[in-house]
């Protein structure tokens, strides 16, 4: 007999460490120096690196002692699943979804558990653990807008490079391939143009490499042909999902998540504190919204209307970007209504 014990049958499970969410509570007194942010970086058990989320951890018990496979769907027939792995009686699981219902089991030769259900906290952002490239991956999914509507998860996601200073595992790959599915490699490095060839995730991955700056840089008219080719790309649904990223996912990448964020409705203090989030990560990039640069790029966009999306519209479609990519972004990446 096979007997499931945790998560148990109806549990409330959350994906946030008490660190991200110590952060997310108290983000002004950390970035303002009234509390120690080194302290709280040291203070994550692994890595030192509180950008990584809490793991849940399912344990079980099997009279017989034969091998056993535990399997985790969304479905409740299992008819799709996402995770199926051999553990004799516990197994760790990172990348869950937020706000889901999951369902899982066990499983031998001989016998099958029941089927026990969990749902996971609706706790925005979705941090996420990538072994090999441990430090700044999120979903930009998960969030409501402020028309009341959610942004899609696992369709984009911002980190940090694969392939220099950060070295994916193997472990790592079949995370981003398999888990997450990742299609398009966004590569937004100019040094990296000619010194990566492939995208280090694999064959199956299309490596595209279009430079950016970043904050005032990145609004000005030399970088806009480079925006405009990005949304040729993320108004295509066959590159989804997308990972972009630079080399520590802090300044390039959070020009462009600033405006897909904007773009599709995200209120100004969530926008800020997607921004600053990157101040967790174990490489110390400390951003906060006072930052001169980012807040030089914060400022020039006021001028161009009253909301965060009316002037995140102004501006891409200002370097080109048409407005039927924009429509094409917000069917991918925005759900009908909230759950």
């Amino acid at each position: 007999m096979i007997t499931l014990e945790y998560p148990s049958n109806g549990a409330s499970v959350s994906l946030q460490t008490s660190i991200q969410k110590e952060f997310i509570k108290n983000s002004e007194k950390y970035l303002s120096g009234d509390l120690d942010i080194r302290s709280l970086r040291e203070a994550s058990p692994l890595f030192n690196d509180p950008s990584i989320p809490e793991k849940v951890t399912f344990t079980w018990r099997s009279e017989t002692g034969n091998p056993t496979r535990i399997e985790i769907s969304k479905k409740a027939d299992f008819s799709h699943i996402f995770i199926s792995e051999t553990a004799l009686n516990r197994f760790e699981a990172y990348n869950l979804e937020s706000g889901t219902v999951y369902y899982w089991r066990v499983t031998s030769d001989t016998e099958e558990s029941e089927v026990f259900s969990f749902t996971t906290m609706d706790l925005s952002p979705r941090f996420l653990f990538v072994e090999g490239t441990t430090t700044n991956i999120r979903d930009l999914g998960g969030y409501l807008t402020e028309e009341g509507r959610r942004i899609k998860q696992g369709r984009i996601i911002r980190g940090a490079e694969l392939d220099t200073h950060m070295e994916i595992s193997e472990n790592g790959k079949k995370t981003m391939c398999e888990v997450l599915g990742i299609k398009t490699d966004l590569d937004l490095r100019e040094e990296a143009i000619g010194v990566t060839l492939a995208s280090p995730l694999g064959e199956g991955v299309k490596l595209i490499q279009i430079p950016l700056k970043a904050y005032t840089e990145y609004l000005a008219p030399e970088n806009a042909d480079n925006i405009v080719k990005i949304f040729e790309i993320l108004s295509d649904e066959n590159n989804y999902p997308v990972y972009f990223h630079c080399w520590g996912g802090a300044d390039r990448t959070g020009s462009l998540a600033f405006t897909i964020e904007a773009l599709l409705g995200l209120d100004e203090e969530r926008l800020m504190l997607d921004y600053e989030l990157t101040s967790i990560c174990r490489y110390e990039n400390t951003r906060r919204r006072s930052f001169e640069s980012f807040a030089a790029m914060v400022e020039a966009l006021r001028t161009m209307g009253s909301t965060w999306q009316e002037r995140m519209t102004k501006f891409v479609v200002s370097c080109g970007v048409g407005a039927e990519q924009i429509k094409k972004l917000k069917k991918i990446m925005l759900e009908d209504s909230d759950r």
